[in-house]
């Protein structure tokens, strides 16, 4: 390729980014491939290895013990953590059952030694779940898509991007207001 042609492409590709850079700068934020501070300095905040999850206690937003995470499922080729699987306390009397919750659905505790979640014993209690020794066919994807639903989550492997809203079913009729002119 003549010299000329590649110091052609190089001033597109430089223009290109400055123009991102330039439209982040308008809008105030800092463009994601500069960050915030050098790649060697800082922390990479809110990653976790899964044996310090995994046994990490989960609490709700009252400081009640919710239980255990007892296991992360993974979705290999994706790279995505697909759930935390939480082993119920057993003050909460919800039998010989295991949760599956969308690791979106879970914070770490400003001590940093625990996980909370906004659950009450009622809506765990309520969510899809399995007993402990019949573990359902998590590459399914209606038992994921069940979950995500219910929490209210957006499911990173759901297609066409599209929040779908909660609560509601397909066949509900759906009534909008008379618009005002």
């Amino acid at each position: 390729m003549p010299a000329r042609c590649q110091q052609g492409r190089d001033k597109n590709k430089i223009s290109e980014r400055q123009e991102s850079y330039e439209t982040y700068q308008y809008f105030g934020q800092t463009a994601w491939w500069k960050g915030s501070q050098s790649a060697d300095t800082g922390t990479f905040h809110n990653v976790h290895k899964g044996k310090d999850v995994i046994g990490m206690k989960v609490k709700n937003v009252a400081n009640e013990d919710l239980g255990k995470v007892d296991n992360l499922m993974l979705n290999l080729p994706a790279g995505r953590v697909v759930f935390a699987i939480l082993n119920p306390d057993s003050s909460l009397n919800l039998g010989n059952n295991l949760y599956a919750l969308p690791p979106n659905a879970l914070t770490l505790s400003s001590d940093q030694k625990n996980l909370v979640s906004d659950l009450s014993k009622d809506k765990l209690a309520s969510a899809p779940h399995f007993a402990k020794n019949q573990w359902e066919n998590l590459s399914d994807p209606s038992f994921p898509s069940r979950v995500y639903q219910y929490y209210g989550k957006q499911a990173y492997f759901e297609t066409g991007g599209a929040l779908r809203p909660t609560g509601r079913t397909e066949t509900e009729e759906k009534t909008y207001p008379n618009k005002q002119n």
